[in-house]
Formats: structure tokens, C-alpha cells, sequence
């Protein structure tokens, strides 16, 4: 191996380990929940405000201009969970539900997602950004939509003979049917976006396609690490490291977020199906 390559390795070795350590604080500010609240807002704080400095501080940097989008990504994401944290509640209080009951978990659930979908797509759009940037123009869409619609009715399947063991009536079901759907594609077109279409084309230029993959999916998974709905936690982050790779692959491959979104809103029914199961909703 040469020198320059050695290098570039390690460049990018290095760079994978900070996106994950700050992709991962950022995460865990908004989703790990055996972190105290007071944790975590000054961490969604202290993370705006430090990303928003180093974007302004490599304006004149020619040499590090690849980093800035990055920057400004999680810049917006950190605005987006204080959002949902102050604001993203507000539909729930005003109906007087909550997250007990599937309609209060599914209403919550969009709050929070609206505040950070807008956050992201204001803050990327102001400073220039276009849709195709985060997968959101045109791309292959006959792909995309085929193998999005072939998973979400595959994990639709599992989750009716899920449903079906767990000995729910399908009355309980259907009539949980409309808040499911809100729930998961809130909740899979917000992960989506910000997980793999905010990042991935702007980490492959620094570590390449697949080093970009496997950073954003690592991400993904980490975050969940507090997810209290599974019975093993390790096979679940297994899970999502594999689901990660495979929706941020069909999102390069389609160039469309829109796939990934169906299968991932197909994987997140099996989770309210789940919580229905267990008196959780």
C-alpha cells in the first residue's frame, strides 16, 4: 500500500469515527431516553450551536469546504429535536390525549417529525440545497416504488401473523389501522431523511459510497441502543445495522428516499403491532 493511499485511509477512517461521534450525541440527544431531559436539551443546545460555529469558521477554509454541509446537516437536525421537544407536543395537549393510546402515540409521533422534516428541508434549501441532494427529485422511481411496496407487504404479512399469535382480534386492529399508518410513515419518512438522505451525498466525496453506508447506518442503529420495546437489544441493533445498509443501498441505487421510506414504514408496524400485543397502546 502507498503512502498517499495509507493516508487517504486513514483520513477517512478518522472521518467515519467523528461523523459517528457526533452523528451518535446528536442522536442520543433526542432518542435515548435513560439520558436525563435536562441532558439532553443542553446536548441539543451545545450541539447547535458548536456546529453552526465550525460551518461559519470553514467558510474561508478552501482545503475543508467538504465538511461544511455536514456541519450545516447536523446543525439542522439539533434545531429540529429542540423543536420537537418544545413544539412538536403541542397537537397532543390541545387534543388533551396521550401517548398511552395509539391515537396519542401516533399524534406525538408526527409532532415530532414535522419539527424536524421542516427544520431539515428549510435549513438545507436556504443555504442553496436542491431535492436530488436528499434523494428527493425524480431518481429511478419503477425501482425505488417496486421494492418499496414488496417489502412494506412482506413486513405486513409478518406483522399479521404477529398479530394473529399474539391472539389480537381484528377489530382491535382495524381500528388502530389509521393511527398505525400515521405512526409509521411519520416517523420512517423522518428517519429516512435524516439518517441516510441528508448525509450520504455529502459523506461520499470524503470516505466513499460504501464507508458512507456503513457511518450512517452505524448511526441509525446506535442511537435505538435505549429502545425498551425488544426483548434483546443486541440482536435489534444487529437488526437495524443490516435494515440501515439495505434502505440507504436502494436509496443510492434508486436515487429516491422513497422505497426505503415504504419498507422502513413496513418494519415500524411490526413494532405498533407490538405494542398493541402488549397493552402498550
Amino acid at each position: 500500500m502507498s503512502e498517499a493511499l495509507s493516508r487517504s485511509w486513514k483520513q477517512s477512517l478518522v472521518t467515519m469515527a467523528i461523523f459517528v461521534v457526533c452523528g451518535g450525541t446528536i442522536g442520543a440527544a433526542g432518542y435515548v431516553s435513560f439520558l436525563p431531559q435536562e441532558a439532553r436539551t443542553v446536548l441539543k443546545v451545545t450541539a447547535a450551536v458548536a456546529t453552526l460555529a465550525a460551518w461559519l469558521l470553514l467558510r474561508r477554509r478552501e482545503r475543508l469546504h467538504l465538511y461544511r454541509p455536514i456541519l450545516l446537516g447536523f446543525f439542522s437536525v439539533s434545531i429540529g429535536l429542540l423543536l420537537a421537544q418544545f413544539f412538536g407536543t403541542i397537537p397532543l395537549r390541545l387534543l388533551g390525549w396521550s401517548v398511552s393510546s395509539a391515537r396519542g402515540i401516533a399524534v406525538a409521533k408526527l409532532g415530532e417529525s414535522l419539527a424536524i422534516v421542516l427544520s431539515i428541508l428549510v435549513t438545507h434549501f436556504a443555504a442553496g440545497g436542491n431535492r436530488d441532494a436528499l434523494f428527493l427529485g425524480g431518481g429511478h422511481l419503477k425501482l425505488g416504488l417496486t421494492a418499496g411496496v414488496l417489502g412494506f407487504a412482506a413486513f405486513a404479512a409478518i406483522a399479521a401473523v404477529q398479530a394473529i399469535g399474539s391472539g389480537l382480534s381484528w377489530a382491535a386492529v382495524a381500528a388502530a389501522l389509521p393511527w398505525i399508518a400515521i405512526f409509521v410513515f411519520s416517523n420512517a419518512f423522518m428517519e429516512e431523511l435524516w439518517f441516510r438522505a441528508l448525509f450520504l451525498k455529502k459523506l461520499e466525496p470524503l470516505v466513499g459510497a460504501g464507508p458512507a453506508l456503513v457511518s450512517t447506518s452505524l448511526v441509525f442503529a446506535l442511537v435505538h441502543i435505549s429502545s425498551t420495546y425488544v426483548i434483546d437489544i443486541v440482536l435489534f441493533l444487529v437488526a437495524l445495522m443490516a435494515l440501515g445498509l439495505l434502505w440507504g443501498w436502494l436509496m443510492r441505487k434508486s436515487d429516491s428516499i422513497w422505497g426505503s421510506v415504504l419498507i422502513h414504514a413496513g418494519a415500524d408496524v411490526l413494532v405498533m403491532i407490538g405494542f398493541l400485543a402488549g397493552g402498550g397502546l
